[in-house]
């Protein structure tokens, strides 16, 4: 599969922040989805040193509603997905 996924946080803190990650056999399903665009923002937050956001990232919990990595597959509009955290 070479599907490229466009990842999106909503968040009142890191709202916004987007990642685009391609679908591999080792990105296969929701966690994983949300772990690739958190290490990216993560990674992020240490080039640019804001220590004390890493911390307030490490607090929160993401989720993407209702949604399907079979429906994620299948889009063909490559829509945006929303990392949610509320």
């Amino acid at each position: 599969m070479n599907k490229i996924i466009h990842l999106v946080i909503s968040d009142n803190i890191f709202g916004g922040f987007e990642h685009y990650v391609r679908l591999t056999p080792s990105i296969n399903s929701i966690n994983k989805l949300i772990e690739s665009i958190l290490l990216k923002l993560r990674e992020t937050l240490i080039l640019y040193k804001l220590e004390n956001a890493k911390v307030l990232l490490q607090e929160k919990k993401f989720h993407i509603h209702g949604l399907s990595m079979n429906q994620i597959y299948n889009n063909k509009n490559n829509n945006i997905i929303y990392v949610c955290s509320h």
